[in-house]
């Protein structure tokens, strides 16, 4: 075997595609799935408990998510929402292929 043989497969986007998951990523995305379903805002006790995660990890993922507007946070009671960006995710039909997708 060539010693060559992990930087091709990794230049060419086949190398162990599972293990170079980034956890920090996934953690913002499992919040974000949790408003798209449920009550129209949670607390981060509520998404903490809910995700299994500490209340540190859920308030560094809802910053990062606040920063860029997909949540919005209420000043009175502390509770996260969905945020205008959400709508920036929206395809339309004609772009969407649900071919592709299948």
């Amino acid at each position: 075997m060539s010693t060559n043989a992990p930087d091709e497969s990794r230049r060419s986007g086949h190398a162990l595609r599972g293990r170079y998951r980034n956890q920090a990523t996934q953690r913002v995305l499992e919040l974000l799935k949790m408003f798209i379903s449920g009550a129209e805002t949670r607390g981060v006790t509520e998404l903490s408990d809910a995700a299994g995660m500490t209340k540190n990890m859920v308030h560094r993922a809802l910053s990062t998510l606040l920063g860029a507007g997909y949540v919005a946070r209420d000043q009175d009671t502390e509770r996260y929402r969905l945020g205008y960006r959400i709508l920036d995710l929206h395809v339309d039909d004609e772009t969407l292929d649900l071919r592709v997708l299948c």
